[in-house]
């Protein structure tokens, strides 16, 4: 039963992504690969690189100066900007919409973030993503 979970966890569309507190990402799904373009093992890996990497450009310092210090001062899970469309970057420098639940968690003594990222490509209304079409 434990490896039928592993292979479903690891199978499954939604990235699971686990981030210490200095931001590095230490584990991600191979869904995270497909969603965000980067390989999750070797050269082109995402674990060592920061949960930022994978934000738009203009968010993410923002992220790592407010958001990220405000989430480890009130750790409870959540999902990530209710109200908002949150935006992936991928590393071709494209961006989706993403839906990202958020949850803290001690692994092996270590503080860490633990999200689940969808992708909602075809979920989010065009209009929400760029703005309402010009006549």
């Amino acid at each position: 039963l434990q490896t039928d979970l592993n292979d479903a966890i690891l199978e499954a569309e939604a990235a699971l992504i686990v981030r210490e507190d200095s931001g590095e990402i230490v584990y991600a799904t191979p869904a995270l690969e497909q969603m965000f373009v980067y390989l999750c093992k070797g050269e082109l890996s995402i674990e060592g690189r920061t949960v930022e990497d994978l934000l738009p450009m203009n968010k993410r310092e923002i992220h790592r100066d407010v958001h990220r210090p405000a989430y480890r001062a009130n750790p409870q899970p959540r999902a990530m900007g209710c109200g908002q469309v949150l935006e992936g970057q991928r590393k071709d420098g494209s961006l989706f919409p993403v839906a990202v639940m958020l949850r803290g968690r001690i692994i092996s003594g270590v503080r860490c973030v633990v999200a689940t990222v969808m992708n909602m490509t075809g979920w989010v209304p065009a209009v929400y993503i760029n703005g309402p079409s010009k006549p």
